[in-house]
């Protein structure tokens, strides 16, 4: 299964589980810095509206980074998701260390796209996720196709492979008959 990690803001975290929702109904793994299988605290009070972003301690600060890369380590693709409104740290940082892994990276940006270090870095640029999810179908698709003509083709060597085995047995059988010996076994399959 392909794991993703998913690279967006804090401020856009629920944005963030509705892109991880559809993606994992695409078939993917997703990891979501902000919703790991473990709730982290600082999120769990940011989604009550108890704290604001960035209140860390420096330790914490360091497991966070130290986890997410980590993570990005784990995965084959990295989605960051830039937004449009607000300035971002981690997402950059995020998205060079994929890049200096060599992982793919798939970019959701509007008003970034023909920056230079997005189109050098990137794989591919969205303008929209619904385009993301297109490409993603589109392999899916493809893949499904290449599947069914690779079962086509084993199936197609199994019946030939089949009708020359049934046509050599039929010539040992004539040669046999020929020879006068239709009882004994063939010399050779």
């Amino acid at each position: 299964m392909t794991v993703i990690y998913l690279a967006h803001s804090t401020r856009e975290r629920k944005k963030g589980k509705e892109i991880q929702k559809q993606l994992e109904d695409l078939g993917f793994k997703v990891i979501n810095p902000f919703y790991p299988e473990t709730p982290r605290p600082d999120i769990v009070a940011l989604d009550k509206g108890i704290a604001r972003p960035w209140q860390l301690t420096k330790k914490t600060s360091l497991d966070l980074v130290k986890q997410d890369l980590r993570a990005i380590r784990l995965s084959d693709i990295v989605i960051a998701i830039i937004p449009e409104e607000e300035r971002t740290f981690g997402i950059p940082c995020e998205v060079m260390y994929a890049y200096m892994l060599d992982i793919p990276i798939y970019i959701i940006t509007i008003a970034m796209s023909g920056h230079p270090w997005i189109l050098t870095l990137a794989t591919a640029v969205f303008k929209t996720v619904e385009e993301l999810y297109d490409m993603f179908r589109s392999e899916e698709e493809a893949e499904a196709e290449v599947e069914y003509q690779i079962a086509i083709s084993e199936e197609q060597a199994r019946a030939e492979w089949e009708a020359e085995q049934e046509y050599l047995e039929q010539r040992d059988r004539e040669i046999a008959m020929e020879e006068g010996h239709s009882n004994e076994v063939p010399l050779f399959f």
